[in-house]
């Protein structure tokens, strides 16, 4: 299954060399490096659309707000410093008090 992870601001950064200055960035810019760093999935893009199909990780707070999932896609949230996303089937927390 394709994974995509979506940043609504790529197209203004070049990955090799930014360093990440908020959640937003770093979750979802350094989540997306290491898995192509380590080759976790050959099917792997970062971009600022959203796709109809496949595992989408994306930052909760820069997400449509009422966009559900259709049948073939899964939605991964970070979900960092926000609440959760209400649509995601998936969250991740770096905070375990979050987990509530």
């Amino acid at each position: 299954m394709f994974t995509y992870f979506y940043h609504p601001y790529i197209n203004d950064i070049n990955l090799e060399t930014h360093v990440s200055q908020s959640a937003l960035d770093h979750w979802v810019l350094e989540t997306y490096k290491n898995f192509r760093t380590y080759n976790i999935n050959n099917d792997l893009a970062i971009g600022n659309s959203i796709p109809s199909e496949g595992i989408i990780f994306f930052h909760s707070k820069y997400f449509p707000e009422n966009l559900r999932p259709n049948q073939n896609q899964y939605f991964v949230s970070f979900q960092v410093d926000v609440g959760r996303y209400k649509y995601a089937q998936c969250h991740i927390v770096h905070n375990p008090y979050q987990v509530n």
